[in-house]
């Protein structure tokens, strides 16, 4: 792979651009599955998870639709596949929550089956898991996540004489850091509870240098949440009021999340980091966040993927020195 030209960011460009991240998404991977009809049976295998509704009517074309509303129940769903009258029906998303009864109203729209894909963890009804056209992967998790589609968009990506589009689809995965777990860290979302507590507290011995340069910086308060989170609180910033620097708010990222000083907008603490290179490169995204609270509140994320910030070391002394590295330069770029 280091003599193969580098993918193309034509997606992760758009997706840097947009402030609908969601729906950039949808309309990148259904560009890639029309124009790769591999790609599409494969992922479309993943996705039905042994349903052979739609690929056992082998003579009709694959049709892809994005956005398809229906008016009359009031529904926008992200992605239709049909083939031969035999529709699925794929709901994607980022980060953002499920709307009140989602899920269980989609099924209700006429689908042969339906399927919810995310990149966090998120809790779906017991309504919903009973019901007879409702996907779940078959690793016995409740629903689908990019990370599970990573590799065979990177097998078609990699062939010779792959696409375009799908080269683009899995640079934009690397980027948004659909990834599996870092070998050097583990999973720290992992579906088994007791392996996903040891994978943090493993990766708690790895905040040695991040906690010295932050008290070198004059943060006093560094507690620790989940077991392998660091809470910032009473520091000398001039702009940072406290912090929350978290690896297991989903698969694959470090999220370093920048409360700011009063009389500190968002807008102007996202405008001193934005423009300074952090490790990580063009990998590193920057966005604002309004906190739903009794007061609203913005807060500033500044996120790297693990594979991009760590590369492929399992070294503990290494990962623990980019870790620090990315950190402290955050809150170096906000002062």
């Amino acid at each position: 792979m280091a003599n193969e030209p580098p993918l193309p960011r034509l997606f992760v460009s758009v997706m840097k651009r947009t402030n609908a991240p969601e729906d950039v998404l949808t309309e990148c991977l259904a560009a890639s599955l029309q124009e790769d009809p591999g790609l599409a049976l494969d992922f479309l295998a993943i996705l039905t998870s042994g349903w052979t509704g739609l690929t056992r009517v082998e003579s009709e074309a694959l049709q892809i639709q994005t956005q398809r509303n229906f008016p009359d129940a009031g529904c926008c769903v992200d992605m239709v596949f049909q083939r031969g009258g035999i529709q699925l029906g794929l709901e994607n998303k980022l980060d953002s929550p499920q709307g009140e009864r989602q899920l269980e109203r989609y099924l209700d729209l006429g689908f042969e089956r339906l399927a919810f894909l995310t990149r966090r963890p998120s809790y779906i009804e017991d309504v919903v898991l009973r019901h007879p056209q409702y996907l779940k992967p078959r690793s016995g998790r409740t629903h689908f996540m990019w990370n599970d589609f990573h590799a065979v968009v990177e097998k078609h990506a990699r062939r010779p004489g792959s696409q375009q589009f799908t080269r683009a689809l899995l640079a934009l995965f690397i980027h948004l850091g659909f990834e599996p777990a870092h070998p050097g860290i583990g999973d720290l979302v992992h579906e088994d509870e007791q392996q996903q507590n040891a994978n943090r507290t493993n990766f708690a011995k790895l905040w040695e240098g991040t906690r010295k340069g932050l008290r070198d910086r004059g943060w006093k308060s560094i507690g620790r949440g989940s077991i392998a989170e660091l809470y910032l609180d009473k520091g000398s910033s001039t702009r940072v009021k406290r912090a929350w620097i978290d690896p297991t708010w989903t698969r694959g990222m470090l999220r370093v999340r920048l409360t700011p000083q009063a009389g500190v907008t968002a807008d102007a603490l996202m405008a001193r980091i934005a423009p300074v290179p952090l490790p990580g490169g063009d990998d590193v995204q920057i966005r604002i966040e309004t906190l739903k609270r009794k007061v609203k509140e913005s807060v500033v994320d500044v996120m790297v993927p693990f594979k991009q910030l760590l590369g492929t070391t399992e070294d503990t002394e290494r990962i623990d020195s980019r870790l620090a590295e990315f950190v402290l330069a955050v809150f170096d770029a906000a002062e």
